[in-house]
């Protein structure tokens, strides 16, 4: 690591953390006494004495001019919340008002008015809450430099729609229970507007965004005028009931089984700024299934994550990329040991063997001090997980233990400085019950920009200690420097990990023993001369990549892209990667200590999509590689269609189609040579979805989702590999039986009803392959043969319903 940081060292001597203030707006509040009706027409006298914010600006499609129309925004605060109005002028049949879930206005055909609060002042943090002209709602909690952040998260707010001739109106209460904030005479918050007119792509904001600079939250106005606030007891909570009926017919006991379950998440404001997150007894079942595939590489396919309390404000946790939060519920570590061990049905029955774990419960403790501090203490406990297995020659029933008793901690500290500048860390633990292994992993991260806030140096320093039959330590180092504003760009970037740094039993991690340098180059353009063009960004990135010990070449990789945006918002991505000189593989064979050399490539790709505006949107890509050697080449093609058939109902298809020629890997291990040997394989993959929405109102709605994903595996040679890692010379008589046809098929039904703010009630029907692998009984390998196989293959499914409600202490009391 150290022969790559001087070089560094001498671009970023000029690097400092002051930041200069900006030209901001400034809206100052009036308190009020009596609450304002929210009905979407503000006719409420207090409105009346609040001061308007209008003069809106555009980022696109014209950025720099003012806003083809005219918007008026008013802001009061009483006790408990701040209530937001706006007039939105524009022509009744200009209004865009497509229905769609809650959390779902990206992007979507609707009007949207939205207000930004960052509640501390110290643009990083903050809050959006939007509201479409349909009268849908979506909040967000905000970090970092992007407008939209995390959409998992949802506060208990109310707002109204009116739509008239001339305009539409809508009206927010935001309770302060809902955010965080430190109180005091003098708190002022930043602020700003957003409207978007969809039907000409208008967006526009009341302070204005200077979209070539660094930081949305950097570029808010002020918000002043707040005295002594005394908001009420933060103590929400969300108790839950649930039941359904599942059944298997490839279990080996295929009787159906009644589902029944009942929790309690809470929601406590320790302070103004600090909020204990509590679920008791989670029950996670109905949750959308996971996008699996056939995973032919070394290391563990990521999946997304679908658990409402593992989304939720979980920033801070997450910020050093330590946490993985599907470590935590995840499938017993002994699962596959049962399933192997007892395979012979002759002899053993495999009466359970749960494929996850269970909680006891988990917790969140979150906020800010006074002093701007972040701190956060996370933290859950997973119970020891069985499995049951029955001796069918004696009759004796085993209890094997999959995973034991396992707590999961992890604790982080944020400190924001001037600007965007920061210094955080975070630190993981994973202790089990036993002899297990125990894994603690820390890491100290800063940012630091300049006075202008177009430079910036950040870095990093982590550390792991995995202690079970031996103690194992390793480290990682990172230094970075870009410059993050204007027209062109560029990255600088060194790193190097050590062979022992190991964050994989609270985190994902796709790469061990690495040190590297990496030059990412850029050029965009909002203002384009050509008058097609709406925007344009031109991309280089470079790639040089050795192990860490001993210090050997892995790879080099070049990529370019160029994007272009339309001034009717058409989009085309074309671009190219390439690897000109074998890449050394170390984890492919990494369990018998061999290298793997892989082939150099080539590859191409042209994607875009239409103008989502319209009824019908479509998305493409195709790519092609080729490798140095005859029948090595890669095919990628994805295409999808989505269209609006009214205000209430969308269908959209995707499919993808991948072939690649050139596809190296383990296949089996050779005892007399006692060395693994490699196949050359074919690998062809189909992956199908359907999705059907039909949203009844804003709160309430209907989703269908329906996927095929299809991997059809066919070994072409088998080769002895040398202690180079060359293969190609080195061929393995063919062997038998090691080509697969892998199936998989999804269908999750979801009826959601918000029945009152923050309760809801939930109905789901999800149906699987009890075995995703299946041998096709015709004669070759056709996708419609699968299709076929599936459609009279038994299957699994789970069908059950959940009510959820909130509970507001302090208006529970005051009833």
């Amino acid at each position: 690591m150290c022969r790559f940081i001087p070089v560094l060292l001498l671009l970023i001597c000029a690097c400092i953390t002051d930041a200069t203030a900006q030209n901001r707006n400034v809206y100052h509040l009036i308190y009020t006494s009596q609450t304002p009706r929210i009905d979407g027409i503000m006719d409420d006298e207090i409105w009346t004495q609040a001061q308007t914010a209008s003069h809106f600006t555009q980022t696109i499609p014209s950025p720099d001019k003012p806003s083809l129309y005219n918007t008026e925004v008013k802001v009061i605060y009483g006790n408990k919340s701040i209530y937001v109005g706006a007039m939105l002028y524009q022509p009744k049949l200009e209004t865009s008002r497509l229905l769609t879930a809650r959390d779902e206005t990206n992007n979507s055909n609707a009007d949207v008015f939205a207000v930004t609060f960052d509640t501390y002042d110290d643009h990083q943090n903050g809050y959006a809450f939007r509201v479409t002209a349909a009268g849908v709602q979506q909040d967000e909690r905000l970090s970092g430099g992007s407008e939209y952040g995390d959409e998992s998260w949802d506060a208990v707010w109310l707002s109204k729609v009116k739509v008239s001739e001339n305009y539409w109106c809508v009206e927010m209460e935001i309770p302060f229970s809902a955010i965080r904030f430190t109180p005091g005479d003098s708190m002022q918050w930043g602020i700003n507007f957003f409207r978007l007119q969809r039907k000409k792509n208008e967006n526009s904001y009341w302070n204005k965004i200077n979209v070539q600079q660094s930081g949305f939250l950097a570029q808010t106005a002020l918000l002043k005028g707040f005295n002594k606030i005394n908001p009420p007891v933060r103590l929400f909570l969300y108790p839950y009931l649930s039941g359904g009926y599942t059944k298997n017919p490839y279990a080996d006991k295929q009787e159906g089984k009644w589902l029944k379950s009942g929790g309690l998440d809470l929601k406590y404001g320790l302070s103004e700024s600090f909020t204990l997150d509590l679920t008791l007894v989670p029950d996670f079942s109905q949750v959308i299934s996971d996008n699996v595939v056939r995973n032919l590489s070394p290391f563990e396919q990521q999946l997304s994550e679908n658990r409402p309390f593992f989304t939720e404000g979980v920033d801070l946790f997450a910020k050093a990329d330590l946490f993985y939060s599907r470590r935590i519920g995840a499938r017993p570590r002994g699962y596959y040991t049962v399933e192997d061990q007892f395979s012979d049905t002759s002899k053993y029955t495999i009466d359970i063997n749960p494929n996850v774990s269970t909680l006891y419960n988990a917790f969140k403790i979150s906020g800010r001090t006074a002093q701007n501090t972040g701190i956060g203490i996370f933290n859950s406990l997973a119970k020891p997980m069985y499995a049951g297995v029955t001796d069918k020659t004696t009759g004796d029933r085993l209890k094997i233990e999959t995973s034991p008793l396992t707590n999961f901690n992890i604790i982080a500290f944020d400190k924001p400085l001037k600007g965007q500048s920061f210094i955080h860390f975070a630190n993981t633990n994973v202790i089990r019950n036993g002899s297990d292994r125990d894994a603690n992993v820390s890491a100290l991260l800063f940012s630091l920009y300049d006075k202008n806030e177009s430079h910036l140096l950040s870095g990093y320093a982590k550390s792991s200690l995995v202690s079970g039959k031996e103690l194992h330590t390793g480290t990682s180092f990172g230094i970075n420097y870009l410059k993050v504003s204007g027209k062109f760009r560029y990255n600088l970037l060194a790193n190097s990990m050590s062979p022992a740094f190991d964050k994989t039993d609270l985190g994902l991690q796709y790469d061990y023993n690495r040190t590297s340098q990496n030059v990412n180059i850029s050029y965009n353009d909002n203002k384009p001369a050509l008058q097609f063009l709406q925007q344009y960004e031109l991309n280089t990135n470079h790639d040089l990549q050795w192990n860490t010990a001993p210090f050997v070449f892995r790879s080099y990789q070049a990529s370019s892209n160029l994007f272009l945006l339309f001034k009717n918002f058409w989009d085309v991505s074309v671009g190219f990667e390439t690897k000109p000189a074998a890449t050394v593989d170390f984890y492919q064979l990494g369990d018998y200590d061999q290298k793997l050399l892989y082939l150099p490539y080539f590859y191409s790709y042209l994607g875009g999509s239409s103008d989502s505006r319209k009824k019908l949107f479509w998305s493409f890509y195709a790519g092609y590689g080729f490798a140095n050697i005859q029948n090595a080449g890669y095919i990628n093609i994805n295409q999808g269609l989505r269209y609006q058939f009214n205000q209430h109902l969308e269908v959209s298809i995707t499919g993808n189609f991948t072939l690649d020629q050139s596809n190296i890997g383990y296949a089996l291990y050779h005892d007399v040579l006692q060395q693994p040997i490699v196949g050359r394989r074919n690998v062809a993959e189909y992956d199908g979805q359907l999705n059907v929405k039909y949203n009844f109102s804003p709160t309430m709605n209907l989703t269908a989702r329906f996927r095929h994903y299809n991997s059809f595996i066919q070994y072409t040679s088998f080769h002895q590999v040398s202690e180079s890692g060359a293969w190609q010379p080195n061929a393995y008589p063919y062997q038998q039986g090691y080509d697969e046809n892998f199936n998989l098929q999804n269908i999750d039904l979801f009826y959601n009803w918000m029945f009152r703010p923050g309760s809801r009630l939930v109905l789901s029907y999800k149906q699987w392959l009890g075995e995703a692998y299946l041998l096709n009984d015709r004669q070759g390998n056709r996708y419609f043969d699968n299709v076929y196989q599936i459609v009279k293959s038994p299957h699994a499914f789970e069908m059950s319903v959940r009510v959820i409600f909130f509970i507001d202490y302090s208006k529970l009391k005051k009833q």
